[in-house]
């Protein structure tokens, strides 16, 4: 029997090792479920449930469910705040929390947002993941909503986000999950060989000079990528790799493009 649990704040950062100190590597959005690998006094490792990504957390950041309370979620519908941000009001206590665009939230036949016994009324504009065949169109400009936000190591949010959080979240909201570290995610998807041939929502990829992966971006149309870099950005992008027009170079060689949808 596992030991469930779910982030409990607007958004959680998950570390290297157990300490304030260690570099985040990751983020939970409110209410991201997980099971519990480990268990200190002050830390929990963690493996999330949506991408199989582990990490540590603290303690006070979440809170413990039953395997009841996971089964309800595994089946209930996914909706996410229409904008950047989501109040959530909760329906006996008044209590309230802002939370994120990227935030899943498990939606009853109400339209409430239900967690274990709580019932949370959305003060805004929410949006349901959509069970069929993913839109190209609706992912463009999804992220292209991001562009200006700021790079951030280990980040997935509108917020701050680096280059494989960022498309993990725009890919999560239209159905798609795919793993979180830029990787992982190019060891999955079908290759397209040629970039005359990738469509926009496709993934491209990028590697260092040792061969190794390390950057990932949004086609979103013929010859231009979003991608987290510095901030998320439009750049020129060709079979040679990410051309920035500011510093008249290519920042970024070109490994691979894959297809998932």
């Amino acid at each position: 029997m596992a030991d469930y649990g779910y982030c409990n704040t607007s958004i959680v950062a998950m570390r290297a090792e157990p300490s304030e100190r260690s570099e985040m590597v990751s983020q939970l959005f409110f209410y991201e479920v997980f099971t519990i690998l480990e268990d200190t006094v002050k830390w929990l490792f963690i493996r999330c449930e949506n991408d199989g990504y582990t990490g540590w957390i603290d303690r006070k950041q979440y809170v413990p469910m039953t395997d009841k309370e996971y089964t309800l979620w595994r089946g209930r519908g996914i909706a996410f705040p229409k904008d950047l941000t989501l109040t959530l009001t909760e329906k006996q206590t008044g209590e309230t929390i802002r939370v994120f665009h990227g935030t899943p939230l498990p939606v009853n036949l109400k339209g409430l947002i239900e967690i274990n016994d709580h019932l949370w009324e959305p003060q805004g504009e929410i949006f349901y993941r959509p069970m069929s065949s993913p839109n190209r169109k609706n992912i463009v400009e999804m992220a292209k909503s991001y562009r200006h936000v700021p790079y951030l190591w280990g980040g997935k949010s509108c917020f701050g986000c680096d280059c494989s959080g960022f498309v993990q979240t725009i890919y999560n909201m239209n159905g798609v999950s795919i793993k979180r570290d830029a990787s992982q995610q190019a060891r999955e998807g079908e290759t397209v060989n040629l970039i005359d041939e990738a469509l926009p929502g496709d993934l491209i990829f990028f590697d260092n000079h040792e061969g190794d992966v390390i950057h990932v971006g949004i086609l979103i149309e013929e010859q231009q990528i979003i991608h987290a870099s510095g901030c998320v950005r439009i750049d020129k992008v060709d079979h040679f790799g990410i051309f920035n027009a500011q510093q008249q170079t290519y920042t970024h060689k070109l490994r691979v493009i894959k297809r998932y949808f």
